[in-house]
């Protein structure tokens, strides 16, 4: 099952200060096929992971090939259009760019 408002490209909201300091930029591109590309973005060289996901209720499953292990993450489209993701009982927050 896919949430069709998920699709796009989001990168981590400069005004969530936690998440900037905790995950650095990055950003996050969810694809209609299933498959999600994250990637850290840095000064030097960008790192990519390719993963695929799934959605059941508010939770987003993903898995990474090279290394298999499923990956439990909740999320909310919050009232300004933010993606709101908690991992771990970590909150950061993603802004929509494309």
């Amino acid at each position: 099952m896919r949430d069709t408002r998920l699709l796009g490209l989001w990168e981590t909201d400069p005004g969530d200060a936690k998440a900037v300091e905790g995950y650095g930029r990055a950003r996050l591109h969810f694809f209609e096929s299933g498959d999600l590309t994250y990637t850290i973005c840095s000064g030097a060289v960008d790192q990519v992971m390719r993963l695929t996901y799934s959605v059941e209720g508010n939770t987003i499953t993903t898995q990474q090939a090279s290394a298999p292990r499923e990956e439990k993450t909740q999320y909310a489209i919050e009232a300004d259009g933010r993606l709101a993701l908690t991992h771990d009982g970590i909150v950061s927050c993603y802004r929509r760019i494309a």
